[in-house]
């Protein structure tokens, strides 16, 4: 009979697989918004709280900008974001991964990054959201872009769009950055690209669970073999 180390391959990989997911990040890491602040509700007089500005991000009320709509309706929704007068203004937020390093490395969480995003009438100013996956050392891994939503993509209406997209975060990743970038148009006076409502979630892989149940099912019947 083979021993519990002189088991099949296949056994083996379940195993592996298993002993992967043994340090499994807290189930508060998936499937919620890591992003705080994210939809721009909490300002100070030193700015929009828990982001990095640069140029001139600035947040306005949907009663200042009434014929723009809430993309969703919600009470507690006031805010959105916009570039102020500067061509280019950015918002940038770094979230901490090293608690699902484990899972991350073994190539089993996907990135969901998504936002509403969009302008005002025909003007081009415009905005889009990247993630950056960065590595201990702070270098950039993979990185991945939603937006911009064009003036034709809006219709020429005054509106924010949303966009999204899922990427796998890749081997190595300790943490990841999302900058928001306003850009203004040539000829335009402010810098109305919008932003609102901008979230980064992590999912685990469809296939991690259903790893972890043959791991965990062919590891009993292993011992059940044993006795």
């Amino acid at each position: 009979m083979l021993g519990l180390f002189e088991c099949s391959p296949l056994v083996k990989r379940a195993l592996l697989a298993v002993c992967c997911l043994s340090a499994a990040a807290p189930a508060s890491m998936y499937d919620v918004n890591l992003l705080v602040n994210p939809s721009f509700e909490y300002i100070n007089a030193s700015g929009i709280l828990m982001w990095s500005a640069t140029g001139e991000a600035e947040t306005w009320t949907y009663l200042d900008k009434t014929e723009l709509p809430k993309p969703v309706d919600d009470p507690l929704e006031f805010r959105f974001l916009r570039g102020g007068q500067a061509m280019l203004s950015t918002l940038s937020q770094s979230v901490d991964l090293n608690a699902v390093f484990s899972d991350i490395d073994a190539g089993l969480v996907t990135c969901h990054l998504e936002a509403y995003l969009g302008g005002s009438g025909s003007q081009e100013d415009h905005a889009a959201v990247t993630v950056e996956f960065l590595d201990a050392a702070d270098a950039v891994l993979d990185s991945a872009v939603i937006g911009p939503v064009t003036a034709a993509d809006r219709g020429n209406a005054t509106i924010l769009l949303p966009r999204e997209t899922d990427v796998a975060v890749p081997a190595g990743t300790r943490s990841a950055v999302v900058t928001i970038a306003m850009t203004r148009a040539n000829g335009t006076v402010m810098n109305e690209g919008y932003a609102d409502l901008v979230e980064l979630t992590l999912v685990p892989e469809p296939g991690a669970l259903t790893v972890l149940a043959v791991g965990s099912g062919l590891l009993l019947l292993r011992r059940r073999k044993r006795r």
